[in-house]
């Protein structure tokens, strides 16, 4: 069956990398999508000497290095999931080369690790906050504890989003894929009253409605470990179209709440 979606992974080639990659698998095979891979050194990092034949000789000797890195890992976790991954991996300014690549490739979900320290690297924060402002699709932040795994069921929520209308249509087709009503969130401006936070069940979506404080992150965090919710959901555009919704604030968001998060 020919692939609906696609999906490139960005990488940091550390101790979660694996986590990374074995979430996109679990949703390339929920959504139907193909899996492209995409790991960037900056030249800087690499480069300790001004000398131009020793820095050339670096970066050849780097480069051979960590291909044949990916590769085997590539060619690892491929094998085992029995899903075929493409990997792609370059040398030079990392916003330029992923910006080269987004227009050549034209991904559906860009997924990438939610930053776990102050001390942000190139998949840091920094990456997060600069894949949500220039990828026009949907941007899946994976958690280091909450990830999608294999042979266990997604608990999907939405977060200010539609259940019934999704903007973007591979959000449906995960969707679809849950085997628990769906858990809509709502965080309203001040002065919109909250519906009963006590869940409102409509059969199919379960509905939670917070008023915007000080700790409405901090509650919702605690209402997603109640419902064991490992992807949320997260429409920034929401407020375009209804202005009962709060801003999301999505520092607060990645501090705050221990899911993966996908945003559209």
């Amino acid at each position: 069956m020919r692939a609906k979606y696609k999906i490139l992974v960005l990488v940091n080639l550390n101790e979660f990398t694996d986590g990374i990659i074995i979430s996109a698998i679990e949703l390339a095979k929920k959504i139907n999508a193909e899996i492209s891979l995409f790991h960037v050194k900056k030249a800087t990092d690499i480069v300790k000497r001004e000398n131009q034949l020793s820095a050339v000789r670096a970066i050849n000797s780097d480069y051979n290095v960590t291909d044949k890195k990916i590769k085997l890992l590539v060619n690892e976790i491929s094998k085992a999931h029995q899903i075929p991954i493409k990997y792609a991996f370059a040398i030079g300014n990392v916003k330029h080369e992923l910006d080269q690549l987004l227009e050549n490739s034209q991904p559906d979900i860009i997924v990438l690790g939610k930053p776990v320290s102050k001390t942000f690297s190139f998949m840091g924060d920094n990456m997060v906050k600069y894949v949500l402002k220039n990828h026009a699709g949907g941007v899946l932040v994976v958690d280091p504890k909450n990830r999608i795994r294999p042979k266990e069921d997604v608990v999907v929520a939405t977060l200010n989003s539609s259940s019934t209308n999704p903007r973007l249509p591979y959000l449906e087709d995960l969707f679809k894929t849950s085997h628990t009503p769906l858990k809509s969130f709502k965080i309203v401006n001040k002065g919109i009253k909250p519906k009963d936070l006590n869940a409102k069940n409509t059969g199919k979506t379960v509905e939670y409605v917070f008023e915007k404080g000080d700790n409405s992150i901090r509650n919702l965090s605690k209402y997603l470990s109640l419902n064991n919710i490992n992807v949320l959901c997260l429409d920034l555009g929401a407020n375009e179209t209804e202005s009962d919704y709060a801003i999301i604030n999505m520092d607060r968001v990645l501090e705050h709440l221990n899911v993966s998060i996908l945003v559209s």
